[in-house]
């Protein structure tokens, strides 16, 4: 069995997860928590490392959520870092599977495997309260995904992603968000929006 990926030397990830856990605890800990369960989606969850430290941290944090993990599991266009981290005797999807048992989390993460624009499609409008956007980097498919995925935000919600400094996916960030009169924060390398009064 590989290693999961780590992210102890990725900060920016663990600002925003250690936020968005802490926020979640908070609200499920209110006397109606029970009924207050958070719907998270991530794209482009690879081997699982952000998705299990985010499920973890949830549970460490007492709060509860469903998390889906977005991806096709078809490395074609990994770097040699993130290659090395594959192992070629199982499935990428297996190899996933395999890294959110050993972090016993499946209670919380719901694996779609599927491209991020047609996974959008499965869920209804309003009904997702932090999307993490990590997949594809073209710029026009950038924009295209957040299109698809903007309807489905709560009105009080977050969506995030990564490498902002890919001049692709910034463009298309900002572009979009512009459009729409929100503010962008940026973290490293990961951006922040928050729609109404986020989560």
């Amino acid at each position: 069995m590989i290693e999961i990926p780590t992210l102890v030397d990725r900060p920016t990830f663990n600002n925003i997860f250690n936020m968005i856990s802490a926020r979640i605890a908070e609200r499920y800990n209110q006397p109606d928590g029970k009924t207050n369960i958070k719907n998270l989606v991530e794209v482009g969850s690879f081997l699982g490392g952000s998705a299990c430290y985010l499920a973890q941290k949830i549970k460490e944090d007492g709060g509860r959520a469903n998390l889906f993990c977005v991806d096709t599991w078809d490395f074609n266009n990994i770097g040699p870092d993130h290659a090395r981290m594959v192992d070629n005797n199982k499935s990428n999807y297996s190899n996933f599977i395999d890294n959110v048992n050993r972090c016993d989390v499946a209670d919380i993460i719901t694996p779609i495997e599927s491209d991020s624009i047609t996974a959008a499609s499965e869920f209804d409008d309003g009904n997702i309260d932090f999307l993490y956007l990590d997949g594809c980097h073209d710029r026009e498919y950038v924009y295209k995904e957040l299109e698809a995925w903007y309807p489905k935000m709560n009105e009080n919600s977050f969506i995030s992603g990564h490498d902002f400094n890919d001049l692709g996916v910034r463009d298309s960030v900002e572009r979009f968000f512009a459009e729409r009169q929100h503010s962008i924060v940026q973290h490293g390398e990961s951006y922040l929006v928050q729609l109404g009064r986020g989560i």
